[in-house]
């Protein structure tokens, strides 16, 4: 019997939070620009818009976590 777009849904959601990072759905609302330059990011490095979200979080806590001293790395680790 074919499923429904809700048990689907409910799959796809179970599959992601079996990664081995683990996966949390992020929801937000940007802009047309930042979704256009996001596309245009992930099609130039030939990644997911995921992996280019990720990476540019990635690269942005580095070069935070950079200009700190090393208390104030600790307290920004130990902040989540």
């Amino acid at each position: 019997m074919a499923k429904t777009p809700a048990e689907r849904q409910r799959q796809l959601r179970l599959r992601r939070r079996s990664e081995p990072e683990g996966a949390v759905q992020l929801s937000v609302m940007i802009r047309l620009t930042a979704s256009v330059k996001l596309h245009r990011l992930a099609r130039f490095h030939g990644l997911t818009k995921r992996a280019t979200i990720e990476r540019i979080i990635a690269e942005a806590e580095g070069t935070a976590v950079a200009g700190m001293v090393d208390a104030a790395v600790e307290a920004y680790y130990r902040s989540w």
